[in-house]
Parts: structure tokens; C-alpha cells; sequence
């Protein structure tokens, strides 16, 4: 998905849908129109968004709470925290990160939770939790699924990794442009 899709999904819809399932859903307010306008003035339109994932959701509006999302866009992961300003209520801020892959060695931890069968009967043990949490550059990332966003979770994982890989390998000249050694 491109980011003016992500941008037009947030303005219309008031959440984006994944492929995968991921879903980012601003629920406060104007909290999409300001994250979609956002987005739109720091990020290409044609830049691809490979994947995204929310960490943190305003439960009650802006008085109270936080939102936090985190997407992969081209070879960088990109944080988004939004929040109004300590003290000043018609003040609200979005702060976003942009951190390249290229930059960091990103090694996520992934702990997944079973629950183990109390009976011979049943002997088939079932996903029950799944953990992921890394540090990139100062920032942590921390993450925590049960019941049916497994897969969700592990594609912004997998799409992370992939990212990760592709800001590493060798990048060939611009057209036009000849390297001398």
C-alpha cells in the first residue's frame, strides 16, 4: 500500500487494513484527519507502506491516554505518538520518528505462550500468548497479542525483518550517475 492510500484510508475510513490484517485505528476525535494530514506532509505519497502496527490507543479522547503506532515504510520503521499537551487542552501534538533500518542492527525477541493440555484426552497444546519487543535507536518497541492476532502480528514482524534485510543489502548507483573508485 502506498502512503496516499494509507493517507485516503485514515481521511475516509478511520482506520487502515492491512493485507495482513493489522489494523491502525485513531479512535479519538480528529485523531485520523490530524495523523492523515500528518503523514501526508512527512512522507512520500508513492513511498510504500509495507506494514503497520498500534501499540497504543487513546481509550477516552485526548484528555487521557496516548496513541502509538508503528509502521514500515520502505527501509525505515517509522513511530507515530500522538497526545495532547500536558496543561493546554486545544493543544494537541503528533510526534513521529523516522528511524532508517540502515542504521541499526534490529534484532527483535519473540516469546510465544502455550497452554498446555491439563488432560490426555486432549493432547494438542494451543497459542495462547505471543510477546515481541526490540530497541532500535533509543526507542523500544513492545508488543503483546492472544487470541487470533497471532498472524497479524507476525506479519509486521515478518515485513520488519524483510525491511531490515532490504536497507542492508548493496544499492545500486542512480541512473545517470557514474561511481568512481
Amino acid at each position: 500500500m502506498k502512503v496516499k492510500v494509507l493517507v485516503s484510508s485514515l481521511m475516509e475510513d478511520k482506520k487502515v487494513t492491512f493485507p495482513g490484517g493489522e489494523v491502525i485505528e485513531p479512535r479519538a476525535e480528529m485523531l485520523p484527519t490530524m495523523l492523515a494530514a500528518t503523514l501526508k506532509r512527512l512522507l512520500p505519497a508513492e513511498a510504500e507502506v509495507h506494514s503497520g502496527w498500534q501499540t497504543q490507543t487513546m481509550v477516552d479522547g485526548w484528555l487521557s491516554g496516548s496513541f502509538q503506532c508503528w509502521l514500515v515504510v520502505d527501509d525505515e520503521l517509522v513511530k507515530i505518538d500522538a497526545g495532547a499537551r500536558k496543561g493546554q487542552e486545544d493543544v494537541s501534538d503528533i510526534t513521529v520518528r523516522l528511524l532508517p533500518l540502515h542504521l541499526h542492527r534490529m534484532a527483535p525477541s519473540i516469546a510465544l505462550s502455550h497452554h498446555r493440555p491439563a488432560s490426555v484426552i486432549a493432547s494438542v497444546e494451543r497459542l495462547f500468548q505471543m510477546r515481541v519487543e526490540f530497541g532500535i535507536d533509543g526507542e523500544m518497541f513492545h508488543s503483546e497479542v492472544s487470541a487470533g492476532s497471532f498472524d497479524a502480528l507476525s506479519r509486521f514482524v515478518q515485513e520488519l525483518t524483510a525491511a531490515a534485510s532490504r536497507s542492508r543489502a548493496p544499492r545500486r548507483p542512480a541512473a545517470g550517475r557514474r561511481v568512481t573508485r
